[in-house]
């Protein structure tokens, strides 16, 4: 029996310290992969100058963050959704858009996947690896033996960090299609990835194909969960309709506006983190 190769999800500083002891600025949390460099200043002064909005209730339709996203990813407001972090938009999707059939995953990947799956009683396909690689060749021919289901995938890939192929995920996608499969293709470190190339574009052009994004890892504030996925304008107002109000908090969106506004934060630390890791 194929199991996942991860045990549980990293990241969980406070937890440990508040059992432990120890003040959390002591502790070098290696467990969690995201931006070490941020926040970038003017999230925090954004954080601060926001406060006072507190007492007021999120704005429903999330129309600043969208269009904020979609000028950064090149899609249409209408076909941005904005969630609780990327594991909840997968919780949602899930709960949404795939009724029944198999969920394939292929391995290694993030665990949350797996949890999501059994969460909502649905059956789980995984895929085994080409050693510590997704082997896209088997996914796809797993795809083309079953009718109706959902693959989830991510690129770059958790927790090895390797690129797929954009053409291969691209004909993943085309594939899926076809064969009536809800796509998940979960890009939370599409940002932080040298050379990567992202399928958001590529995604709005299909009812059943979902890009996650996320904005807490490439700029560094994971303790505000605030992530989107982008899909076809007739999906996200399928989605929305349905989509729990108030779901990102006021300080979480002003937090993400003013990250969308500083890329070139997002430029001179990627630059930093990749020099560093061919000094490993």
């Amino acid at each position: 029996m194929t199991v996942g190769f991860v045990a549980s999800h990293g990241g969980d500083a406070l937890e440990f310290c508040a059992k432990v002891g120890f003040p959390v600025d002591s502790v070098l949390d290696f467990s969690l992969n995201v931006n070490p460099y941020g926040p970038p200043d003017n999230v925090i002064t954004s954080i601060f100058s926001s406060i006072k909005l507190i007492k007021f209730y999120p704005e429903r339709s999330y129309s600043r963050l969208r269009e904020a996203i979609s000028e950064y990813v090149g899609v249409s407001p209408e076909e941005v959704v904005v969630g609780c972090g990327v594991t909840e938009l997968i919780h949602s999707i899930l709960v949404r858009f795939v009724k029944n059939g198999p969920v394939i995953i292929p391995l290694p990947t993030f665990t949350e996947y797996e949890a999501a799956a059994k969460g909502v009683g649905l059956n789980i396909k995984f895929v085994d690896p080409v050693g510590l690689a997704v082997n896209l060749e088997e996914t796809a021919s797993l795809l083309k033996h079953t009718f109706g289901g959902c693959l989830i995938i991510c690129n770059p890939n958790n927790p090895t960090g390797w690129l797929l192929d954009y053409d291969s995920l691209s004909d993943l996608l085309a594939l899926a299609e076809r064969h009536k499969f809800t796509v998940i293709l979960d890009e939370a470190y599409i940002d932080l990835s040298e050379g990567g190339r992202s399928l958001a574009q590529v995604a709005v052009g299909y009812d059943n194909v979902f890009v996650l994004r996320s904005l807490t890892k490439p700029f560094g504030f994971p303790g505000l969960r605030v992530g989107y996925a982008v899909c076809n304008h007739r999906t996200a107002k399928k989605f929305e309709s349905t989509a729990i109000s108030w779901r990102v908090g006021v300080l979480e969106e002003a937090a993400a506006i003013a990250a969308l506004k500083d890329i070139r934060f997002l430029e001179d630390t990627k630059a930093k983190i990749f020099l560093e890791k061919r000094k490993l």
